[in-house]
Order: C-alpha cells, then structure tokens, then sequence
C-alpha cells in the first residue's frame, strides 16, 4: 500500500446504497438462534471481533482497532454489538445514525461480519434486525450500507434481507 502517501482511487468498487423501508419494531429482537444473544460489544470481546475483522479484509493491528472501539462505544449515536453464539463471539456490527441534506435520514452498518463457521446459521439476519431495530428507535425509516462488488454472496444475503440495491460506485480516499 505505498500509494497511502498520497491520493488514490481504492481498486475496491462498491455498492454504497443498499436502501431498505420498511417498519421496524423497536423491540427486542427475537432469534430462532439457539444459544444467540445480541449484546454491546465490550473490551472483553475484542480480540474476538478484531479476528473477524480479517474476514472482512481489514488488515489492521489490534491497538488500532482498541483504539477505534474506545472513540466509538461510548457514543449515542452508534451501536457496537456482538451477536454471542453458545458463548464466543459469532459476528458484530456497528451502525450509525446518518444525518444528510440531500437525502432522508438513515443509518448506515458501517460494519457487519459473521464469522464464517457460523454463517448460514441465522446469526447475520439476528444482527441486521437488532440494527434495524435500533434505527427504527432513533426515528430513521432508513437503513443502508455498502458491499464490495467481490463479495457476491453477501449481496445475496442482504437482497434476501429485504434491502434493495440502488447504485454502484468507485470509492475514493486520501490521507491527509
């Protein structure tokens, strides 16, 4: 990554708008997971998270990611939680109340990840209604988030969600 010196466009295409309406009930969420509970994530269960972390390709060291949990977890307008299958951690997801002019207002899964021995298994769905759930409970009637182009078999996932696809685009970033 020698181009992190200076502006790039990142080779990752991505859909960003995956958009989902619907009406979502700010309960609790219910799961047909057998032994699921969905928690906030909390400094116990990092170094579980930041392994998953890898499966979504983030190849990102564990103080960076402490680091950034610390300037998240306390904030009102984020949630950070765990999706714990019999105990260990099987997925998180972090969510964020999205404020826009051009658009309505929503929040956007910044991240969701399932770890890949579990997926299939109801853990990934759990999560997304906890976040919708959560959303709906901050008083969005939107959720969206992005997905790389290369993985086909989460945009799978999320159409049978009930989110819709509604543009692709480039990503571009620059460190400063």
């Amino acid at each position: 990554m020698a181009s992190l010196r200076t502006t790039y466009v990142s080779l990752i295409t991505a859909i960003p708008f995956l958009s989902l309406r619907k009406r979502l009930v700010a309960e609790s969420v219910s799961t047909s997971v057998k032994g699921m509970i969905i928690e906030p994530m909390e400094e116990r269960h990092l170094r579980e998270c930041h392994r998953l972390n890898f499966q979504l390709g983030y190849d990102t060291s564990y103080e960076e990611f402490a680091g950034r949990f610390e300037l998240i977890r306390r904030r009102e307008d984020h949630l950070l939680c765990i999706g714990l299958l019999s105990g260990e951690v099987g997925g998180w997801m972090h969510v964020q109340d999205m404020f826009m002019l051009e658009r309505e207002n929503g929040a956007q899964i910044a991240s969701i990840v399932v770890d890949e021995r579990v997926r299939g298994q109801g853990v990934g769905k759990a999560l997304l209604a906890h976040g919708e759930n959560w959303a709906k409970s901050r008083g969005h009637a939107e959720v969206f988030l992005s997905s790389n182009l290369t993985r086909a078999e989460s945009h799978k996932f999320y159409e049978r969600a009930g989110y819709l696809s509604t543009k692709q685009s480039k990503i571009y970033f620059k460190k400063i």
